[in-house]
């Protein structure tokens, strides 16, 4: 909602950022599920995935400590261009997970086309 109020905490009582923990938690889950599609890729492919899962991972952690700093910052209450700027950074990160999740489970992934294009 266009100027609505949005309040978060990512952080708990010991000042240990729940949203990362949170993606950590759900991108090793991925991985686990997908292991044994996986192990039936061919060696190439697999460890393109990898190296393309390890570099989506990492912009995905960048995306969550950029999104906690934002609410951090502001208390939690996110108001106007911040709001925005919060929900772009989310949308962002929840895009990056399923691009992960497709690299690590064996699905289909527009990443490997493209690299498979370069």
């Amino acid at each position: 909602k266009p100027g609505g109020h949005l309040q978060l905490s990512f952080v708990d009582d010991g000042g240990n950022s729940n949203a990362r923990k949170s993606q950590e938690c759900k991108m090793e889950m991925s991985s686990i599920a997908g292991a044994d599609a996986i192990a039936k890729i061919n060696l190439e492919e697999r460890t393109k995935r990898a190296m393309l899962a390890e570099a989506v991972e990492d912009r995905i952690f960048e995306l969550v400590d950029e999104l906690d700093e934002v609410v951090t910052v502001n208390d939690g209450f996110l108001v106007g261009d911040v709001r925005e700027e919060a929900v772009e950074l989310a949308k962002q990160a929840k895009a990056l997970q399923l691009q992960y999740d497709d690299l690590v489970s064996g699905s289909p992934s527009t990443l490997i086309d493209v690299e498979d294009n370069l």
